[in-house]
């Protein structure tokens, strides 16, 4: 009887010290989970601001393609995708897009040709810089996805890993 009564103590000691153990790892796994949901939110704002970002610009570079001598509903466009990628942008970008939204002087009436000549030269330059920016955002989310794949793909392995080792401490 004495026996069995030291052989039940430690039994229950052992199973105490597994349920604060099975008591960490849910724990971990709740923390893990919260932690899992911030950086879901956080790639889904991304993606759509990104996602976002590049209609707009896919937009207006159509608009600018399809303007002709429309300018100042192109402009208003490439003031709305500056807003949205100023921070994105080389200065040396940013100034090339400024510029284009500022309006045409034409020097006298009359002098046609020379400003349509002056407006083609400078949305060629805008849309190239634009085409770049599509590109530019087009990887930028791809590499928000990458990013996010491999965030799940480890949240999904250690969470595995917490799955595993609890089966292991109650098989015990």
């Amino acid at each position: 009887i004495d026996a069995k009564k030291t052989e039940q103590t430690a039994l229950k000691k052992q199973i105490a010290k597994l349920e604060e153990e099975i008591g960490k790892m849910d724990q971990a796994a709740t923390k893990a989970k919260k932690q899992r949901k911030k950086t879901n939110d956080l790639y889904k704002e991304a993606s759509s601001d990104l996602s976002k970002t590049r209609k707009a610009v896919k937009q207006c570079i159509k608009a600018l393609e399809d303007a002709g001598e429309a300018t100042s509903l192109v402009q208003n466009k490439v003031k709305g995708v500056l807003a949205l990628v100023e921070s994105s942008v080389s200065e040396d970008q940013r100034q090339t897009l400024q510029q284009f939204t500022e309006p045409v002087d034409v020097a006298a009436m009359g002098d046609r040709k020379a400003h349509v000549k002056k407006y083609s030269f400078k949305s060629g330059n805008v849309i190239e810089l634009l085409k770049q920016l599509a590109l530019k955002f087009e990887d930028d989310l791809v590499q928000v996805e990458k990013e996010e794949t491999n965030s799940l793909n480890a949240y999904d392995l250690a969470k595995d890993a917490r799955d595993n080792s609890k089966k292991a401490e109650i098989g015990r």
